[in-house]
């Protein structure tokens, strides 16, 4: 199951109130755990499939390239476009929770939990480990 039909789900079932700290999408200083969280949210609104392929470890990327590219993209855009709308990148807020090479990024969306993303550290970049 794709990432983004789980934020769909827990922004419909789990919505709590999330703490002002959290590293917001628009904040010019983020940490570089949350980057791949980052360019998968903007490859999804933009509809860049070569920026979102730069999101996931190479784990998820042969899962994905046996998929396919165009519909695993696809996929996520209307999972955002129904669970969120006409969505800004700056709704969005992060928090890294995790180890040295690997952890989780709390994704809030209007101060509302809407997930968590597993990310691990990949040859010295941090890059998202799940679909």
């Amino acid at each position: 199951m794709f990432w983004c039909v789980l934020v769909m789900t827990l922004a419909a079932i789990t919505p709590r109130s999330v703490d002002d700290h959290k590293t917001e999408a628009k904040s010019k200083e983020v940490t570089p755990q949350v980057r791949p969280v980052l360019v998968f949210n903007k490859a999804v609104k933009d509809g860049d499939q070569a920026l979102f392929k730069t999101a996931f470890s190479e784990r998820i990327r042969k899962e994905l390239e046996e998929e396919g590219w165009p519909k695993a993209l696809k996929a996520c855009q209307d999972t955002f476009k129904e669970a969120f709308g006409d969505y800004r990148l700056e709704d969005f807020a992060f928090e890294f929770l995790g180890e040295e090479s690997a952890g989780k990024v709390v994704v809030t969306y209007r101060r509302k939990n809407v997930g968590e993303m597993r990310v691990v550290e990949e040859k010295g970049l941090w890059k998202l480990d799940e679909r």
